[in-house]
């Protein structure tokens, strides 16, 4: 039971006892998409201890009285089930491989099911993850080479015990790395980790889950015969990326098209940890190291200490010497400025192309909208003009024939040369009718409207054409431009998109570009703010099945930024109710 019910609703408050009485909790250390982390007190052995307790973010509540986890919508529950048996056998495998005498792998010591959840303790480490020791470095946010080094050797260590299991982790990441007040790193949360078969064949086919950033292609395509040691391999270049730069790692469809490029590591990193990193990451899994071992030995023949390495690195005879400059911190200072103003001014100039660029958009849009308004007015006034039928000059001589009364106040001379004038206007608009309207056949009168009719509208407006974008088929009403793309404020219906169902907000030469937005997905999660370039920019993202929603930026692929934990760095999620999460 708690001895504080003002806490939050989604983890226990300071003070819930477990297993009737044995642990009671001191505190919450962290929150995941399923599960909280606490730290602990185990009573009996007076040992301070962290538990991991399964809660799906969205999907379950608590009752703040009895700490009872239930699922929020009864369609949710065999997912639950499903999940809660995933997160035992989590405990079960971290138990087995802890019991093998690793000290680089969490120890689990004890799981249970209580309170309608799972639960399992682990013992407590003293420090912090990498990610937010890697942040927290002075003076640029990265750590020292020989410090990642040291690290990089105990991960391997961690690593070659779980493959050995046939056991694939599959969410390395700098967040899963605890670096305790020693210096000793553990890998932990193996929530997303995979068993395969002793003949290879994987023991379960549920879908991959990976953090975008460091998960090569295999493990974002879900292709699961493909899975293997090169895989968290890939993970951990990624993560020694991240430690050695203090940046998100390049994504594999940016390795594809930048190659080595794509990395920009800064000045003093030496070319053997560059290197590393780049073949750990190489986005074809054949090209990268297949185990742990591979990566030992090409350590041991290519990259020595850093702390060891003078200020130039010594390579066999038989390889290129390569010069490294160890740089004194006022250079790099100075280096780091000159870089700083090179990309400002590089920003400065794209910013003024865009704008030069859009200015002559606005140009050329003006001048074709009074292109089309000179056009119509042109062909308003052809059209309310009647022409006179010819008059013979029989009719003429009749002097029965009434008369206008200004041809019978004219003398007869005048009265021919206004009957010619009015004929030969007649032919003169033929012929002009002709040139406008194109190549009309000769045998036909040239054209004479009887009727004025309507000017061309000013903007251009269609009613359920149909079009197309990345997304799938749509209907779209709204305004389009000279080419019938869709270009100002309109709709579109999607009607075979396996995500999208509407939006309704601005086009750009059919893009979705503009303020004021709103997109409907098939699963009637909504989206209201602003679109740049085809994806989210700034607004609100709600999920309809609970109620959570997302309020800030998104990044060039539509999705929140977030750090190396996954949380997001320049927005906020909140709980139906208002409340952050």
């Amino acid at each position: 039971m708690s001895n504080n019910m003002n806490g939050s609703s989604s983890y226990m408050p300071v003070g819930t006892t477990l297993q009737a009485g044995k642990y009671r909790i001191e505190s919450h250390l962290a929150s995941g998409g399923f599960g909280n982390t606490y730290k602990a007190k185990n009573l009996f052995f007076d040992e301070i201890v962290a538990i991991k307790e399964f809660y799906m973010k969205g999907v379950t509540h608590r009752d703040a009285e009895t700490q009872n986890v239930s699922v929020s919508n009864s369609d949710n529950e065999p997912m639950f089930i499903e999940q809660k048996e995933k997160f035992l056998k989590e405990a079960r495998r971290i138990y087995k491989l802890s019991k093998l005498g690793c000290k680089n792998i969490v120890d689990v010591k004890d799981f249970f099911e209580e309170n309608g959840t799972a639960y399992y303790v682990m013992g407590y480490i003293e420090g912090q993850p990498l990610s937010k020791k890697t942040k927290e470095a002075k003076p640029e946010h990265r750590l020292p080479q020989r410090e990642v080094y040291e690290y990089l050797i105990q991960v391997l260590d961690a690593l070659e015990v779980v493959h050995d299991k046939n056991l694939f982790h599959l969410d390395l990441k700098p967040g899963n790395v605890m670096i305790d007040h020693e210096g000793r790193a553990m890998l932990i949360d193996f929530g997303a980790s995979k068993q395969t078969n002793p003949d290879g064949g994987e023991a379960t086919r549920t879908a991959l889950c990976y953090t975008p950033g460091y998960a090569p292609l295999e493990q974002m395509e879900q292709d699961l015969d493909n899975i293997g040691p090169w895989t968290d391999l890939y993970a951990l270049g990624a993560t020694l990326f991240f430690a050695l730069t203090g940046k998100t790692p390049p994504k594999p469809i940016k390795l594809i098209q930048e190659g080595e490029e794509a990395f920009r590591f800064p000045d003093d990193i030496v070319p053997g940890m560059r290197q590393l990193v780049v073949r750990l990451m190489m986005p074809n899994r054949t090209e990268r190291f297949q185990s742990v071992d591979e990566v030992r030995q090409w350590i041991q023949k290519n990259l020595k200490k850093p702390e060891k390495l003078p200020d130039v690195v010594e390579t066999p005879d038989d390889e290129e010497v390569t010069e490294v400059i160890v740089k004194r911190p006022d250079k790099e200072k100075k280096d780091r400025l000159e870089r700083e103003k090179r990309e400002k001014e590089k920003r400065e100039r794209e910013r003024e192309e865009r704008e030069r660029q859009e200015r002559e958009r606005q140009e050329k849009e003006k001048k074709e909208k009074e292109k089309r308004e000179r056009e119509a007015r042109e062909k308003k006034e052809r059209e309310k003009i009647k022409i006179a039928p010819p008059v013979s000059s029989e009719s003429l001589e009749n002097t029965d024939t009434p008369e206008s009364p200004v041809l019978s106040s004219m003398p007869g001379l005048k009265k021919y040369a206004l009957v010619g004038g009015a004929a030969f206007i007649a032919i003169l608009l033929g012929v002009i009718g002709l040139k406008t309207c194109g190549s009309a056949p000769e045998e036909k009168t040239p054209v004479v409207a009887t009727t004025p009719q309507a000017s061309t509208p000013e903007t251009i407006t269609v009613e359920n054409m149909k079009a197309s974008n990345q997304l799938g088929d749509y209907l779209y009403t709204g305004a389009v431009d000279a080419d019938s793309l869709p270009h100002g404020k309109g709709e579109a219906i999607f009607s075979n998109s396996p995500t999208a169902k509407s939006y309704k907000g601005t086009f750009v030469h059919g893009v979705m570009d503009g303020f004021d937005a709103e997109y409907v997905f098939q699963n009637g999660d909504t989206f209201i703010g602003s679109f740049k370039d085809g994806h989210f920019d700034e607004g609100k993202l709600t999920i309809a099945q609970t109620g959570e929603y997302y309020v800030g930026k998104f990044n060039n692929e539509g999705v929140p930024p977030t750090d190396g934990d996954g949380n997001p760095t320049e927005g906020n999620w909140y709980d139906k109710d208002g409340n952050q999460l």
